[in-house]
């Protein structure tokens, strides 16, 4: 069986391999973000294909079944989600689900950082695709199908009309109800829909995000969740850590969100406007358009509902 395709448990001394690997990424890991080695997370090998971070106990666990190339990916990522939950301090503390999708961003970057700090011999043997992106993560797949997908996918296996069942028996204290709800949802894949919709956003900005113009990791690691997702979370990053969101960045951004659903706004109530039993064209025969009082109605009927859909959609 060729190396790269070799599991943990093929190999002889598989076991012995990663643990070195592992030493050698503490290393670094340690240097960079200046955490004493004897804080890192111990290894714990089980049974298995599992590969994960248990932020409680401060372990990471590895899965006899995981591939010795794709080994390189997991254990940087797994020591991103450490480094992450050491500098907010959270290690011993169960994980918040607010706080995912960045834990996930930088469990990415951790994967990132470790390639480029690995030695050619390691990279070849550790990480079978070179630098991780998210096209390799995803088979190929680019951010905006992943995204479709997920949808879709949702919305055939009926997921929205789940959850709001769930929540209503969980509003009526029906746990009997809530278990059945739960268990029908895994049964379709509920599961695996969650771990995609918590790591396909993140993953993307992370894959993007070029640590060439990142001067300080542990500054970066150390923002609150808040702030990198405003800075990160987007297609021009802002890496300057250190510098407040400048007020013109914020005028333009807030400029162009506005511009675009004034447009959206004024074409769904064209839409209205122009249904039967109201306007008949919008701009036809008809008597509405030609009064100045129903021209002005319109106006601030157009102006009204863009404003209202803007302070809907930026309302944090």
């Amino acid at each position: 069986m060729r190396r790269k395709y070799s599991q943990v448990r093929d190999l002889e001394n598989g076991k012995e391999g990663v643990r070195d690997f592992y030493n050698s990424a503490i290393n670094y890991f340690s240097k960079e973000f200046k955490i004493s080695k004897k804080d890192f997370p111990k290894l714990r090998f089980v049974s298995g294909e599992h590969m994960a971070y248990d932020q409680v106990d401060n372990v990471i666990k590895v899965g006899d079944e995981e591939f010795i190339s794709d080994m390189g990916d997991s254990i940087g990522e797994e020591l991103g989600h450490y480094v992450r939950a050491k500098l907010k301090g959270r290690v011993g503390k169960e994980v918040e689900e607010k706080e995912a999708h960045s834990d996930e961003f930088y469990g990415f970057l951790g994967s990132k950082a470790l390639y480029r700090a690995s030695e050619e011999k390691q990279k070849g043997e550790f990480f079978s695709d070179g630098e991780r992106t998210f096209e390799a993560n995803y088979e190929g797949k680019t951010y905006p199908e992943m995204r479709k997908e997920i949808l879709k996918r949702a919305k055939e296996k009926g997921f929205p009309k789940l959850r709001k069942r769930y929540n209503g028996a969980e509003k009526a204290g029906d746990e009997a109800e809530m278990k059945k709800i739960y268990q029908e949802a895994e049964k379709a894949g509920y599961g695996e829909h969650v771990k995609n919709l918590i790591h396909v956003r993140p993953y993307h900005f992370a894959s993007d995000t070029d640590l060439g113009k990142v001067e300080d990791l542990k500054r970066l690691y150390s923002l609150s969740d808040k702030s990198v997702r405003r800075r990160f979370f987007r297609e021009s990053k802002l890496y300057d850590v250190d510098k407040g969101i400048k007020k013109e960045t914020r005028k333009k951004k807030g400029l162009e969100g506005k511009l675009a659903i004034l447009f959206f706004s004024s074409l769904f109530l064209s839409f209205l406007f122009s249904r039967n039993k109201i306007t008949g064209n919008v701009i036809g025969n008809n008597g509405f358009f030609s009064n100045p009082i129903s021209l002005i109605f319109l106006g601030l009927a157009l102006c009204l509902g863009g404003f209202l859909t803007y302070r809907l959609i930026t309302k944090k």
